[in-house]
């Protein structure tokens, strides 16, 4: 500080112009290339393990959707939109943007699980036969028995929570429960 003290503000600006111009160090300048190619190859895996899901999952869901039995076809196909989806993953997060790879990453965890129920229900589901109907079932007739699984409206029931041996036994107040029924169906 003493030392800028003597020198005119001319001076003074002249050296802080000069100084905000100067290249950083060597050193300085290796550790931010450094950063950058660690965030590159970071960006890169997120992109290949996220495009990889997302091409495994995408022939999956495919194959699930055509009824394909067999397991090795889901191996096979998976294995494949596995290996492409990394490619394309690798060439998309080539450059220095983290968005790319993070969208592939963030796809690809946001499928998993429709691709497992996708899959589970082609290979491994078999209808055992039309449902069973209960007695007091107000639907048409008309509709079709051999419906898997069926979406109905709600429906709402109010019913007695404890039987009449129940009051006496345990000796507690009855209370009424709601029941509210939204899918229906026989998995």
């Amino acid at each position: 500080m003493s030392r800028l003290r003597g020198l005119s503000r001319p001076a003074v600006l002249v050296l802080a112009l000069v100084s905000s111009l100067a290249r950083p160090s060597a050193a300085q300048d290796g550790a931010a290339q450094d950063a950058a190619a660690e965030d590159r190859g970071a960006n890169i895996v997120k992109g290949m393990i996220g495009g990889g899901m997302l091409g495994a999952e995408v022939v999956m869901l495919t194959e699930s959707a055509l009824r394909l039995r067999p397991g090795w076809a889901y191996l096979l196909g998976g294995t494949a939109g596995a290996a492409g989806g990394a490619y394309l993953g690798y060439e998309l997060c080539d450059d220095s943007s983290n968005r790319p790879p993070a969208y592939l990453l963030a796809g690809g965890i946001a499928l998993i699980i429709p691709t497992i129920m996708g899959v589970l229900t082609a290979t491994q589901y078999e209808p055992s036969g039309p449902l069973e109907r209960d007695t007091d079932d107000d639907t048409d007739d008309d509709a079709d028995e051999n419906a898997d699984m069926r979406l109905e409206l709600p429906r709402v029931g109010l019913a007695q929570t404890f039987s009449r041996e129940d009051l006496a036994r345990f000796r507690v107040r009855q209370v009424s429960e709601l029941h509210l029924t939204f899918l229906r169906g026989a998995f």
